[in-house]
């Protein structure tokens, strides 16, 4: 069998939903746990999830934004394995950039991801104002 290489993951991912969520459509609240648990996974030993209307927004005490030699960018249009959830797993970024309307993505006070966050950005500035220590942070709508 020749693999072939997907030239572009996010929309092969857009199209193919009901491999990434249980009902077959995107989910916010499965996109905040899987977010959760990467942060969690990475090894941030303190993550915050909060909801605010349709907003979600996760930050932790540890910059898990990265996977090297990918740049954080990368992680949102590309299928970057998630090796310390076992064989065949995969990082969620790539399923927020394909299925949300907004996302936000911040190291610090640094953007490192942003796809029209408009309505996000301010949930994350203010859920990372309000807690000490957190070093990095994703905000998203549907």
């Amino acid at each position: 069998m020749t693999l072939k290489p997907i030239d572009d993951a996010v929309s092969w991912v857009l199209a193919h939903p009901e491999r990434y969520f249980k009902a077959g459509k995107a989910d916010d609240l499965e996109l905040a746990q899987s977010v959760w648990m990467d942060a969690t996974l990475w090894g941030c030993r303190d993550v915050i999830v909060h909801h605010d209307g349709a907003v979600w927004a996760i930050a932790g005490s540890a910059n898990w934004l990265h996977e090297k030699p990918l740049s954080a960018p990368d992680l949102f249009v590309r299928v970057v394995p998630l090796t310390a959830a076992g064989p065949n797993s995969m990082r969620s970024e790539i399923l927020l950039n394909a299925f949300c309307t907004e996302v936000v993505a911040l190291v610090g006070a640094t953007v490192v991801f942003e796809k029209s966050a408009t309505t996000v950005r301010p949930v994350l500035d203010d859920l990372l104002r309000r807690w000490t220590g957190l070093e990095a942070g994703i905000a998203f709508r549907l």
